[in-house]
């Protein structure tokens, strides 16, 4: 990955994966009510503008103006982010250990014959990769 990107804290990557999941530019006053839609917390216009503000300062998002309302859109790829952010978990919680890991999601627990066939198809796959 060329550029690192700045781990988003909690509240902003709620408003990314609102952004994220818009297939076009998307409104302040409809962030807000998907957000009240999908989150337990009551979230404020105020709050909204800051993190939004934020984002667009970091470099995750731009907005055009239609009019009075700002269209949001994002620039930085859910996938991306996503991959390094997973990247960053397996190396800083389990020292790029795969048996740490899945040590860890198991928790000792019997995996079904479902999962354990999921995991054969990746781990194969993973391996074809290097061949």
């Amino acid at each position: 990955m060329d550029k690192s990107l700045e781990r988003l804290p909690e509240a902003e990557y709620i408003v990314m994966q609102v952004i994220w999941q818009s297939e076009h530019p998307i409104k302040t006053s409809t962030i807000l009510t998907k957000l009240h839609e999908e989150q337990e917390k009551d979230w404020n216009i105020s709050t909204l503008q800051s993190l939004l503000s934020r984002l667009q300062q970091r470099g995750f998002i731009d907005f055009s103006n239609e009019g009075r309302f700002k269209l949001y859109f994002p620039l930085i790829n859910q996938e991306l982010y996503t991959k390094q952010e997973t990247e960053s978990f397996f190396r800083r919680f389990h020292h790029s250990s795969f048996k740490s890991l899945f040590a860890s999601l198991t928790g000792g627990k019997k995996l079904s014959k479902e999962s354990l066939d999921e995991l054969t198809e990746i781990i194969k796959h993973a391996g074809k990769q290097h061949d």
